[in-house]
C-alpha cells in the first residue's frame, strides 16, 4: 500500500486558496482515509484534528466525524482504553 498521495492540479469540487498551506492537497493515505467521514469534494488545505491536544478518550468524544486510522494494533487500543 502506498503511503503517501501524489499532489494533482485539477479536482472537480476543490477549491484551493492562494496561501501556501490551503492551496496543498498532497497526503499521507491515513490522513485521507480518516478524513473519508467528511463527505467534502475539498481536497487542497488542511483539516483541523478535533483530537489534537484533547485529553479525553476517543469513546467520550461525540459528533467527530473523522475515521480513526492507525498503522498497528497498539495504537487504538490506548486510544479506546485511555
Amino acid at each position: 500500500m502506498p503511503l503517501k498521495i501524489r499532489a494533482t492540479t485539477i479536482y472537480d469540487g476543490d477549491h484551493p486558496a492562494d496561501n501556501t498551506i490551503d492551496s496543498q492537497n498532497e497526503a499521507s493515505v491515513d490522513s485521507e482515509l480518516a478524513a473519508l467521514g467528511l463527505f467534502s469534494r475539498q481536497i487542497s488545505g488542511a483539516t483541523p484534528n478535533p483530537y489534537f491536544k484533547d485529553f479525553r478518550t476517543i469513546k467520550e468524544l461525540e459528533g467527530t466525524p473523522l475515521l480513526l486510522v492507525a498503522r498497528s494494533m497498539r495504537q487504538p487500543r490506548r486510544s479506546l482504553d485511555g
